[in-house]
């Protein structure tokens, strides 16, 4: 018996997920017991109420075909005068085993007599039955020496299937994480699916708004209509603004945000976004002046992207709550650890504005905070920039922080980690005047929406390009078929064929009757952080993303055409 027992358990160490094992133990249970069929039975229990599943049922018997079967069924007739079931169900509740000498059958089968139904607990705080072992037809009979003499065996079935049961609910728990996870995924799909249609959806009406009100501000003289033209492109600008703090807000919320590690001079960066705000220096009639010191490398590697959004809500807030007096920026070196390898860069920003109370500081960089409500009805916003310039700083390897004294002003500092570029060179600047271009250029424009396909047109014509348009990707490759062009604009989302897609029918399939090298830039309302290094990779010749500014456009396609051919990434306007 001891030597079966073990043999048993050494069987289910190798495989305790095998179904096999309990019909294995069953028949050993036969033979010690000399019973002619046997039945092991797991209990459920559901809503207070007990069933029973079979797992195992065994013969000794080949007198009547079936028996096996037919045995096991007795134990689920759904007739409650069943006296199997009868009998299963009081050692369930009891906890005892119960034998009966009272000869039963089913048609067609010998009679089952005598029958013990044998209940296997598990001792945890209570003592609960998890299954049942059912023995028949054994012609001593059945007592207290058999189950004493077979303990061995039933002692060991009820550790193999509360083992069982404990790798079902692993599995489960497994397949329910798994679920979760999957679910998970997909709402984090969805969403980034939303944020991007939602982003493009707004952007390209912005690009219609801010683009044509600057068309018409550059060609009217009247002040007062200037004046009016100005105030509508400066709230598409607060809105476009708004929009990118909450898409920015969401992604980094979902952990989304990507790195966008590249050579860049933390300088440039710097004076591109103090460029931004000089109309509205101007209009306030404060001082804006920028210092940076010599230490300062020329060239960095790291995430321009997120410096400049940093810098941009940063300045942003000192031009917002500043009305008289000064904005002073600075960048300089606040630590060299590694020599020539890593660098930590410290920028500040100091203004005479309103200044923050002591006692709101901390609250400044938290989501939707403004120092009290009234800021919000006085200088507008949403209480996100702080926040997300926090959030990107973190994730730069910095950390940021404030000085302030109400009614006197503030000074916000920041620190990133950048490593050092191997460029050493010099910016090249391509000569540029929006007034001069190469005669006989033809673009081709591929916008489906006919605001933004109207803003483009205007802008190429005012500067002397000729153009042709088409509003899918399909037409456009029928065009470039029939026409020689110099340029492409491609926006993405487009009709029947996207742009991504006729990009690349474009560029592996050099027999078309086009050139396959045809400079190709990409249009596109897709804005979220990512969006451009995902087109840079595909192969486009550059990226800008609408709103569209009318000077950037036509300096990258005037350094584009003079690089004559270029197939990858070589401008990028974000």
């Amino acid at each position: 018996m001891i030597g079966t027992v073990s043999r048993l358990q050494a069987d289910f160490i190798l495989a305790p997920e095998s179904e096999t094992i309990l019909d294995v133990t069953l028949q050993e249970i036969l033979k010690f017991s000399e019973s002619e069929l046997g039945l092991i039975a797991e209990v459920l229990e559901e809503g207070g109420n007990s069933s029973i599943l079979a797992l195992a049922a065994a013969s000794n018997s080949d007198r009547t075909a079936g028996a096996e079967a037919e045995f096991r069924q007795s134990f689920f007739d759904q007739i409650e005068e069943s006296p199997a079931t009868q009998m299963a169900y009081a050692a369930i509740k009891t906890g005892e085993r119960i034998i009966s000498s009272d000869a039963f059958r089913r048609p067609g089968l010998p009679p089952i007599n005598p029958l013990i139904v044998v209940p296997l607990k598990q001792r945890t705080e209570t003592i609960a039955t998890i299954a049942f072992l059912a023995l028949a037809n054994r012609p001593a009979g059945y007592d207290q020496t058999l189950i004493d003499l077979i303990q061995p065996l039933t002692t060991a079935c009820t550790h193999f299937l509360i083992a069982r049961r404990g790798e079902k609910q692993k599995l489960a728990a497994l397949d329910d994480a798994r679920q979760a996870k999957e679910a998970a995924i997909r709402a984090n799909h969805a969403k980034s699916t939303f944020l991007a249609n939602m982003s493009h959806e707004l952007r390209t009406r912005l690009n219609a708004i801010i683009g044509f009100s600057n068309l018409l501000f550059s060609g009217e003289s009247d002040p007062s209509k200037k004046e009016n033209l100005r105030i509508v492109a400066t709230a598409g600008q607060d809105l476009l603004r708004l929009i990118q703090q909450i898409l920015d807000l969401s992604k980094i919320e979902a952990g989304k945000v990507q790195e966008e590690i590249t050579d860049f001079a933390a300088s440039d960066v710097l004076n591109s976004v103090v460029s931004m705000f000089q109309p509205q220096v101007e209009a306030k009639g404060i001082k804006i002046s920028v210092r940076i010191y010599p230490s300062v490398p020329t060239f960095i590697r790291g995430d321009h992207g997120s410096l400049r959004q940093v810098l941009i809500n940063i300045i942003g807030n000192a031009v917002k709550f500043t009305t008289k007096g000064e904005i002073k920026i600075s960048l300089l070196v606040a630590e060299n650890p590694n020599s020539d390898k890593q660098w930590k860069l410290l920028f500040q920003v100091s203004d005479s504005g309103i200044g923050i109370k002591p006692e709101n500081i901390e609250r400044i960089f938290s989501m939707f905070e403004q120092e009290d409500a009234s800021m919000t009805k006085r200088f507008g916003g949403t209480g996100l920039g702080l926040a997300i310039a926090k959030r990107l700083v973190e994730m730069m390897g910095g950390e940021i922080w404030v000085e302030s004294v109400s009614g006197i002003g503030s000074r916000f500092s920041f620190t990133i980690k950048a490593e050092m570029s191997e460029h050493r060179g010099g910016a090249i600047e391509v000569p540029w005047s929006a007034g001069t271009v190469s005669s006989g250029k033809r673009i081709l424009v591929v916008e489906d929406d006919l605001f933004s396909q109207s803003l483009i047109t205007q802008i190429l014509r005012g500067v002397g390009y000729e153009f042709e348009c088409a509003e899918d990707g399909s037409t456009a490759l029928s065009v470039l078929q029939r026409g020689v062009f110099d340029l492409v604009l491609m926006d993405i989302q487009l009709p029947v064929l996207s742009g991504i897609e006729a990009f690349r029918i474009i560029r592996e399939n050099p027999d078309e009757g086009w050139d396959p090298a045809i400079p190709v830039i990409a249009l596109t309302a897709y804005a979220l952080r990512g969006s451009r290094e995902r087109f840079m990779e595909e192969g486009f010749s550059a990226y800008i993303s609408k709103p569209i500014d009318a000077d950037e456009l036509l300096k990258t396609i005037n350094e584009i055409l003079q690089n004559d051919r270029v197939s990858t990434a070589s401008v990028t306007i974000s």
